[in-house]
């Protein structure tokens, strides 16, 4: 074994090159120097300071980085800034206020600036203050497709919080306080509003246009009695979102929506038809809940090939219908209660599995339905023919029909696996 080892040991020590040394450990001669870059120096940031806005608006024409340095009181009817950089700027209120005295100026005004890339959008970020007053906190030019940011801010009492025509807006962690109307940006796509809180308004909290995604929005008043707080364009999702006391309808979608787990409490304008919530083609909605909707019209109205899955609609006792649905549509596992009638639906539809409570009829079906396994208070209404219609449990009413090509599950048959009952 110790001739084995020496052997070894000798084989390694021939491998080893005899020119290898050992690293240098002596530090060079003199003094230390810093070797990092303050903030500064990594991103260059330049102060905006009270002086700047005496009479007239600050100039942002330079791409960047900019913060305030102090809090701000706008004299009457000012802008605090023209922003025509020709690319992306950032505006770092560093927790300090800009106070507008009147409603009348603009907080925020990007400038056009030359012919727009739209390969590469300018990008436009404001955050981390508060903005109070003014007639609008940003306004954009109407052509341009930029991008604007706001996060980490609390917008108060202007008259128009974004008015940005076809700008795409990103707001995170803000919270928003009317009156006035919220954010206006119809031609904007891919709009993004998370954990943002919007309260007091009086008109539109939110219209943009496809690709729109709220999540954690909590709204509290807004609307008119012919425009939604909520409206919004073809593929937007909307989700774990609350929206309260409004003075008209709720929610407007495009095509092929998703919403879940959406409160929607109060809303609708007394004596009005619009509906209170209306979803595009190919929506999806479940989980949601629809409460105390006052116009005269449809608390919710679905279009063709849509999905309603677990969702509850309370308190539309003054509307026409609680719930209409499109052909070719699916209402699965819902609650719907106290209204006139509770589910309306156009051809090809299935109803199944919900509870369907009304002061007249629960469920009013034109043709090619299936109705099956619902639990209803009121009458079952088939318009037309070639419905289907079993298992369903009947309190206080009957099952209407006066076309032969409905097929109706036979009366309280205990030996039936189709048929319909009344308690």
């Amino acid at each position: 074994m110790q001739n084995r080892f020496a052997v070894v040991t000798a084989i390694a020590a021939l491998a080893v090159p005899a020119t290898l040394t050992l690293a240098q450990l002596t530090p060079p001669a003199g003094p230390v120097s810093d070797s990092f870059k303050s903030i500064d120096e990594a991103e260059p940031r330049t102060p905006l300071v009270r002086s700047d806005v005496a009479s007239a608006a600050i100039a942002i024409s330079a791409p960047g980085s900019y913060y305030l340095g102090e809090p701000i009181e706008l004299p009457s009817l000012a802008r605090f800034a023209n922003i025509p950089a020709p690319g992306d700027v950032t505006i770092d209120l560093n927790g300090f206020e800009i106070n507008s005295p009147d409603n009348a100026g603009f907080m925020f005004n990007i400038a056009p600036n030359g012919t727009p890339d739209p390969e590469r959008p300018r990008t436009i970020t404001i955050r981390n203050g508060t903005l109070t007053g003014g007639f609008a906190t940003v306004t954009a030019p109407t052509s341009e497709s930029l991008v604007i940011v706001l996060e980490d801010l609390v917008i108060k009492q202007p008259q128009q919080v974004v008015n940005a025509q076809s700008a795409t807006i990103i707001m995170r962690r803000c919270t928003v306080t009317g009156p006035g109307v919220g954010v206006l940006a119809p031609n904007g796509n891919n709009c993004v509003f998370d954990d943002v809180t919007f309260d007091g308004f009086t008109g539109r909290v939110i219209h943009v246009n496809e690709s729109a995604q709220l999540s954690k929005v909590a709204i509290n008043q807004g609307a008119t009695a012919d425009n939604a707080a909520v409206d919004v364009g073809d593929g937007s999702r909307i989700e774990h979102t609350t929206i309260r006391n409004l003075s008209g309808p709720a929610i407007t979608t495009g095509n092929r929506p998703i919403l879940s787990h959406v409160l929607v409490d109060t809303f609708g304008s007394n004596g009005s038809t619009m509906s209170g919530v209306t979803i595009g083609f190919q929506g999806n909605v479940s989980g949601c809940t629809f409460t105390d909707y006052r116009g005269s019209g449809t608390a919710v109205a679905g279009t063709s090939e849509s999905v309603f899955r677990a969702i509850v609609i309370g308190n539309a006792q003054s509307s026409t219908q609680a719930i209409t649905i499109g052909n070719s549509s699916n209402i699965t596992g819902c609650m719907i209660d106290d209204a006139p009638i509770a589910i309306v639906a156009l051809l090809d539809c299935i109803i199944r599995n919900n509870i369907a409570e009304a002061s007249a009829t629960a469920i009013v079906a034109s043709e090619s339905c299936v109705i099956d396994l619902n639990k209803t208070l009121g009458d079952i209404v088939l318009s037309n023919g070639r419905n289907v219609v079993t298992r369903n449990t009947l309190s206080f009413g009957s099952i209407q029909s006066s076309n032969p090509s409905n097929r109706i599950g036979p009366d309280d048959d205990v030996n039936s696996p189709w048929a319909n009952f009344t308690p």
